[in-house]
């Protein structure tokens, strides 16, 4: 394949055969970024295709095993080298404005939502990953994207959600554009995170503006419609309903029906295949 691409690019033929002079080519590329050395440690313990020791492995980019880079990518050919012009990393200024048409072309024609809002908290969570010292660092403008997708979804379907009786008589005033937001970073941000607590009190005053003790109301409004997601399921007798089973089936549900692909990486008793089977 890189043969090709090194063909077109370089050589301007396809087989052999010349390409007409007004067709241009523009490709990209992934950067060669090495993990670090407390991340590769971490994700030579993980035990996720890792039985082969990094210096018997044959995919290697010089003498770096492939798996110990960010991206896995090839090395280009020295005839390419030439034409790489390095684009670096999208400034702030930059990406909030793609984030503003994004968030415009999805919830540009649901009626009194703050777009404003859902700009500045979905940049703030995307800042916030990015100091983490591991894989949840590595965001784009597809956690964007996908992040509107979870909201619209969510938007829809509260009127349903909200019908269980746990939604009933509660104390907050957490209209429903909030909700589906806090809903939405719960799904594509903080079930990433290892450590939440720094996280419920940064993102927590942006999202749930005016609301006493937002923290805590962020993390409740979580758990209550990861509640009512397990309580409509049907659960073998003498399973315990914990805080691993909750989380699963709730991340389990959006994925399925929003066709996002999910990984559940965890220690054995952690209710991954639990919830798989009950799903």
């Amino acid at each position: 394949a890189i043969g090709l691409i090194k063909e077109v690019m370089c050589d301007k033929r396809i087989r052999g055969e010349p390409i007409e002079e007004n067709l241009k080519f523009i490709a990209a590329c992934n950067p060669y970024r090495k993990h670090s050395e407390e991340m590769i440690k971490k994700l030579e313990t993980a035990g996720l295709g890792y039985y082969v020791h990094s210096a018997s492995t044959k995919q290697k980019l010089g003498s770096i095993p492939l798996r110990h880079l960010v991206y896995r990518v090839l090395d280009l050919p020295s005839s390419m080298q030439s034409l790489v012009y390095d684009f670096g990393q999208l400034s702030s200024d930059t990406e909030m404005s793609y984030t503003e048409k994004i968030v415009e072309q999805y919830v540009g024609k649901i009626p009194n939502f703050d777009k404003v809002a859902v700009t500045n908290a979905l940049m703030a969570c995307q800042n916030y990953m990015r100091q983490e010292k591991d894989e949840c660092s590595f965001v784009s403008l597809r956690d964007i994207e996908r992040a509107m997708i979870v909201l619209k979804w969510f938007y829809s379907m509260l009127g349903y959600i909200e019908m269980d009786d746990l939604y009933k008589n509660i104390d907050t005033q957490c209209d429903r554009h909030t909700r589906a937001l806090v809903l939405t970073i719960a799904v594509c941000y903080y079930a990433k995170l290892q450590h939440r607590d720094g996280f419920e009190k940064y993102i927590s005053p942006l999202v749930m503006k005016h609301i006493p003790n937002a923290a805590s109301k962020f993390k409740e409004e979580i758990i209550r419609c990861q509640d009512v997601f397990l309580r409509n399921m049907k659960l073998p007798e003498n399973i315990a309903r914990n805080t691993a089973l909750r989380e699963n089936v709730f991340m389990m549900v959006v994925c399925i029906e929003l066709k996002i692909p999910l990984f559940l990486v965890g220690k054995p008793g952690s209710s991954k295949s639990l919830a798989k089977s009950i799903v």
